[in-house]
């Protein structure tokens, strides 16, 4: 959405900002470029050989109800009337001698 917000650009230029970023392929940046023309997200002009893209005038009001929404499922979450995260820190237990000068057992902190 950053780049589509910054103006217009080829799909070469946003597909290949998008794979260098995400580490991804150009063919999954495109498809995922089509979804959001298809959905009225973007907007696609020609201009000769080129298309150019850039994010619809709509689309900030719907990103911003669409966050608006995250945020009241946020904060309905499980566990949050407790001020807990549903999923805390879980413990991993290394090998024994994992960490080198460290005795017995050692377990680091690690999400899922």
């Amino acid at each position: 959405m950053e780049v589509l917000a910054s103006g217009e650009h080829t799909s070469g230029e946003i597909c290949g900002t998008i794979a260098a970023e995400f580490d991804v392929t150009r063919a999954a940046a495109s498809w995922h470029l089509r979804i959001l023309r298809e959905n009225n997200w973007v907007r696609m002009r020609p201009d000769y050989t080129m298309r150019l893209y850039r994010l619809d005038d709509r689309a900030i009001d719907r990103l911003s109800r669409e966050v608006a929404v995250l945020r009241r499922l946020w904060r309905g979450r499980i566990g949050s009337q407790y001020g807990a995260d549903p999923l805390p820190v879980k413990k991993k237990r290394l090998a024994a001698g994992a960490a080198k000068g460290m005795r017995g057992n050692r377990y680091d902190e690690w999400r899922p």
